[in-house]
């Protein structure tokens, strides 16, 4: 969906990009990761912790800068290492 509307809008000037968070503290996964071992957690993740939104919002202000406007189509993973492209 990403590469497609990007397609499609890049023309008006329109950049389109997302974000794929991993494992990330919200209040809707707190209580989930709680009850988890935490080596369960922590294994597949190459930083070693869980992340946390301040985390995640670098990668936010960064793509709705200015610094960002050739950058269209693509997908920050933003999850410590578990997925790598």
């Amino acid at each position: 969906m990403c590469k497609t509307m990007a397609k499609e809008l890049g023309s008006c000037g329109i950049t389109v990009n997302t974000i794929a968070p991993g494992l990330i503290l919200t209040n809707m996964s707190k209580e989930r990761i709680a009850q988890t071992n935490d080596d369960k957690l922590l294994d597949p993740l190459v930083i070693k912790r869980v992340g946390g939104a301040e985390d995640i919002v670098g990668a936010i202000l960064f793509l709705a800068s200015r610094d960002a406007s050739y950058i269209t189509g693509t997908t920050i993973d933003i999850n410590g290492g578990s997925l790598m492209r």
